[in-house]
């Protein structure tokens, strides 16, 4: 099986987690939910996220 990359942007912030959507239609991964303390400078404006099965 191919690896899956996806670029996310960041959408937003919620109460304890920072949320990524794809940047573009029909992508794998369309939102990702990351926990803030993950980042604990901020959230980066986009993430690529690679997954390998």
């Amino acid at each position: 099986m191919p690896k899956i990359e996806v670029t996310l942007v960041f959408t937003r912030a919620t109460k304890r987690t920072y949320r990524y959507d794809a940047d573009e239609e029909g992508q794998a991964i369309s939102t990702l939910y990351v926990q803030q303390t993950a980042f604990p400078g901020g959230p980066p404006h986009t993430i690529a996220v690679t997954v390998e099965a």
